[in-house]
This record gives structure tokens, C-alpha cells and sequence, in this order.
């Protein structure tokens, strides 16, 4: 009777593997939980950001705030959210930690770029901005010609974990061994500060945020444009957006729905002037 014991627990425990390797094909198939379901039921739904003034920061209140955080807030109202749960990241975590499904919405002040799209399904855009660059106030003189100074200086240059600038200066001919890339902006900022960098590269709107923190005494923020004379290509604009798993296509379809009544109205707009946005940046229609 004993003899019988070790294949009948053998047996059974080859049925149990079975039926959860049958469980687990059935749910890998119909792929991750609907989010949109989710956040009908529940009314809550969860941002990913990271701190970039003036995109997305922690208000002196502990809010969390800023260009991408206040329009998701008047999207989510739109669509009859009660909550929303913020989780804080790194920017390079971003789109990781969406993905794995920690939240269900990416508001942070990022660009659409070809490379993130083969990544994430992006929301219609939002904004529209430029890039710049953050020198400390005795570098001055250097500011009539920040790009070419960039271009053929051998000053340090710090840039931020994952985002676009770094990729692009060094498709303009800059040297990786000259970019610093740091975790967060605010790191960048304390790095040029100190004299660790000699610039940071970010877009316009967060360099000129930080410089206007200091009153202008200690940092200058730039336009990162050729002069007209040169054959340096300016700059593009970017634009940015939501952006989401691209599993999670009722989410998007929903959102794009109800940002298309909120992008560019009087409440977006008064909300955009806040940090130094305003009507003319709002993006157009499109993806």
C-alpha cells in the first residue's frame, strides 16, 4: 500500500503543473488585465512620473505637479476618474516600470520619439517645445552660440538618463566621453552648479525653469538653435505626450478621446501658463 504512495503523489503533482501551465496559456494569451476596465470599475488610475520641472515635480505641498501631471488630471476628470494614484521614478525607469505594469499611464514631459514608439503606444501630443541648454552665468559670453559651442568645445556636458538629448549631440559629432549622464535633472543642475559639467542639455522649458530658480545670477538658460549662417541643422521641436502599453489600446483610444476636449480649451491653457506654456504651445492634431 506504502509502494503506492510516491507515484500517486508523482501523478498528482504532474496533473497540478499541468493545469497551471494550461492557466497560465490561457491568461498569457488574452495578454495583461484590461486597464480600462480597471480604472471604469475602480476609478482609480495610476501615473508613473519623474521629477523635470517644469513637466512633472512635487509641489511645496507634496502635490505632485506640473505641465504633463495637470493635464492628465483634467483628461482623468474627463473620464469620470475619482483617483489617481502617483508612483515616482527615474525617467530612465519610465517606460520599464511601465511595461511591467506598475501604472497604467506615463505623465512626465516625454518626447515621442521612433525609437520609444517601437516601445509604448503614444497618446495625441500635447506640447510642443524645443531644446536648451544650462551654462553657469560666467560662461555668458558662450550662450550667442550655444550649439556650436557644444559641437566643438571639449567641455563636459551632462545629460539626463534616457532621455533624446544624448543620442542626438552625439549624432551632431559630439563625443560620448564628453556626456556626464546623470539620474535625475536636478542632479545635472547641482553638477553644472558645482563646475562637475560645463552644461546641461535638456529641453528649453526645464533649463530655463532651473535658471530662473536662481534668479539668473548663478545659471543662464539658452535656445539651442544654429545661427542662420552656419551649417549645423537647427534643432527640431518635439513633441510631448502620454504614453502607455501598447497592450492597453482601450486605455489610449479612451484618453486620445477625452484629450481631444481638453488639449488647447481655456482650462488647459490657464493650466499650461502656470509653467510658462501657453497657447502656442499646445500641439496640434495628429499623432
Amino acid at each position: 500500500m506504502f509502494k503506492r504512495v510516491g507515484p500517486l503523489v508523482a501523478m498528482v503533482g504532474l496533473i497540478l503543473g499541468l493545469g497551471w501551465a494550461m492557466l497560465w496559456l490561457v491568461f498569457s494569451a488574452h495578454g495583461p488585465q484590461d486597464a480600462w476596465e480597471r480604472v471604469r470599475e475602480t476609478g482609480v488610475l495610476r501615473v508613473g512620473y519623474a521629477v523635470e520641472a517644469p513637466y512633472a515635480f512635487v509641489g511645496p505641498s507634496l502635490e505632485v505637479t506640473g505641465e504633463s501631471p495637470e493635464t492628465a488630471r483634467l483628461v482623468a476628470n474627463e473620464l469620470g476618474v475619482r483617483h489617481i494614484e502617483w508612483v515616482q521614478v527615474s525617467f530612465a525607469n519610465l517606460i520599464p516600470e511601465l511595461l511591467d505594469g506598475r501604472f497604467d499611464v506615463i505623465a512626465a514631459g516625454l518626447f515621442v520619439t521612433d525609437e520609444r514608439r517601437r516601445q509604448v503606444a503614444f497618446s495625441l501630443p500635447t506640447i510642443k517645445v524645443g531644446s536648451g541648454v544650462l551654462m553657469r552665468a560666467d560662461h555668458e559670453h558662450e550662450l550667442d552660440a550655444p550649439l556650436l559651442w557644444l559641437l566643438t568645445s571639449r567641455g563636459r556636458i551632462a545629460v539626463l538618463e534616457g532621455a533624446v538629448e544624448a543620442s542626438r549631440l552625439m549624432a551632431l559629432g559630439v563625443p560620448p566621453q564628453r556626456l556626464w549622464p546623470v539620474g535625475t535633472a536636478r542632479m545635472g543642475v547641482e553638477a553644472v552648479s558645482q563646475g562637475m559639467a560645463d552644461a546641461l542639455v535638456l529641453s528649453w522649458p526645464t533649463t530655463l525653469t532651473e535658471a530662473a530658480s536662481t534668479g539668473g545670477s548663478k545659471l543662464r538658460a539658452a535656445r539651442l538653435q544654429a545661427p542662420a549662417e552656419s551649417a549645423v541643422v537647427k534643432p527640431a521641436e518635439d513633441e510631448v505626450a502620454f504614453a502607455f502599453h501598447p497592450k492597453q489600446q482601450r486605455l489610449r483610444e479612451s484618453w486620445d478621446q477625452a484629450l481631444l476636449r481638453v488639449r488647447g480649451s481655456a482650462g488647459h491653457v490657464e493650466a499650461l501658463r502656470t509653467f510658462g506654456f501657453d497657447a502656442g504651445d499646445v500641439a496640434g492634431e495628429g499623432r
